[in-house]
């Protein structure tokens, strides 16, 4: 009898420590807490936040747990009582391809629901996702511009398949079913083409909204692809559509945001573009000649120098003016920089003007060539354009007397106190000088 509720006290021991079928666990909770602790919404987060912090630390504990956490990150994106579906987006992008085996149930729910989240998470899931390009292709027609959008993202991040799906897309006749592919088509999806390549088969779609689009993502990643795509910008910027000029102009200028532009994007923009890309051009080859010159007391190059020389008859003053000062510092170029300059300042802009006037008298040593565009500068209501054209009077010497009257209203009227005070120390510096 003892024997036998030993035994009997042996077995339940075992049985109570014998392997048991355990939850995944993350941060020392299982799979099952986490799921609760994802649906906590604050909806006044002034009042309790604490749930909004539980509820992000919650799908963070999501995507550590991996795999097993998918069929929950699913049920949460397709919640429709508490708004927690962004957060699960997320998570399951995080996952990207390990979330494979959501994408049966994301189907149906793209078939039946028509939600762009879910289209952006079967994008985010990648290739893996093949089996829902059909699915995706006829969401791709949808009158409603965000799920449309959402579709060819997803079918573009898929590729294969997908990609051609959007290469048929691409010549609907709906332009605005044409835009969404172009916009699915574009570099850095799965099997993308280059940034030159794509750009240049939208810029021939007839839709003004297709092109405009296409500049928008035709992103060029070095600056020898930015150098490749510069006569597509410059065509850009002569589009019949304003649209697609203007699109072209922002491409231009992202360029010289991200350091993907080079001279030979510049020189072609100043050689070809609109008038306002070419002010940038000939601003930025113009600077990078003269710190060239400044550091190595040479050209950029012989291929910048040209670029600056021809633009000299621009018909666009301002460039002009700009292109004169990107040449001022070269000895080998300084001989038609004073007529062009004359020539160019009464119609530059104000700035243009100032700044052109500094590079003109140090050449011509005459005050009556500057007079005017330094005035202009004091009358601008700018102050910092004012506190720049006292600066540039203050290097004139002596002959800055010539503005003295100006420089005594601006300092009577400006509303800028270090307009005020400048104005006062260089009234006295010239009063010294005049001794």
């Amino acid at each position: 009898m003892k024997i036998g509720r030993a035994s009997l006290a042996l077995a339940l021991a075992l049985l109570a420590c014998g392997p048991r079928n355990e939850e995944p666990r993350a941060g020392g909770e299982p799979l099952s807490h986490w799921k609760r602790e994802a649906r906590l919404v604050s909806f006044f987060s002034f009042w309790n936040s604490q749930k909004d912090e539980r509820r992000h630390e919650a799908f963070r504990r999501l995507v550590e747990i991996g795999e097993p956490a998918v069929p929950v990150l699913v049920e949460l994106l397709l919640e429709e009582e508490i708004p927690v579906s962004g957060d699960a987006l997320n998570a399951l992008c995080a996952l990207g391809p390990r979330a494979a085996t959501a994408v049966p149930e994301l189907v149906r729910a793209v078939e039946e629901a028509r939600r762009s989240d879910v289209a952006w998470a079967l994008g985010c899931i990648g290739p893996a996702a093949a089996a829902a390009v059909p699915v995706l292709a006829e969401v791709a027609q949808s009158r409603d511009a965000k799920l449309r959008e959402a579709a060819t993202h997803a079918l573009g991040q898929i590729g294969g398949s997908g990609r051609d799906a959007l290469e048929r897309a691409a010549h609907d006749a709906d332009a605005a079913v044409r835009a969404s592919a172009v916009a699915g088509l574009a570099p850095g999806g799965a099997g993308a083409a280059p940034p030159r390549e794509y750009l240049a088969a939208a810029l021939g779609d007839p839709a003004p909204e297709v092109r405009a689009r296409a500049f928008q993502l035709a992103h060029p990643r070095t600056r020898g692809e930015a150098a490749e795509m510069a006569d597509l910008a410059v065509r850009g910027m002569r589009d019949d559509s304003e649209l697609v000029r203007e699109a072209a102009r922002s491409w231009y200028t992202a360029a010289g945001q991200s350091r993907t532009d080079s001279a030979a994007l510049h020189a072609a923009v100043l050689a070809g573009g609109d008038p306002g890309s070419r002010i940038e051009a000939a601003w930025r080859l113009g600077s990078e000649n003269l710190e060239h010159w400044h550091f190595q007391g040479a050209a950029t190059s012989a291929e910048v120098s040209a670029a600056l020389a021809a633009a000299l008859a621009d018909p666009d003053p301002t460039v002009r003016v700009y292109a004169a000062r990107g040449l001022s510092a070269d000895p080998g170029a300084r001989a038609p920089l004073a007529n062009v300059l004359r020539g160019a300042l009464p119609g530059a802009k104000v700035r243009a003007r100032v700044i052109g006037a500094q590079h003109l008298f140090p050449l011509s040593r005459d005050p009556r060539d500057v007079t005017a565009a330094y005035a202009d500068g004091l009358h601008a209501e700018d102050p910092w354009l004012q506190l720049e054209t006292l600066a540039a009077i203050r290097e004139m010497g002596r002959e800055g007397g010539a503005l003295r009257a100006e420089i005594e209203r601006v300092g009577r009227e400006s509303q800028d106190p270090k307009v005020r005070d400048h104005a006062s120390w260089l009234l006295t510096q010239l009063a010294d000088r005049s001794r």
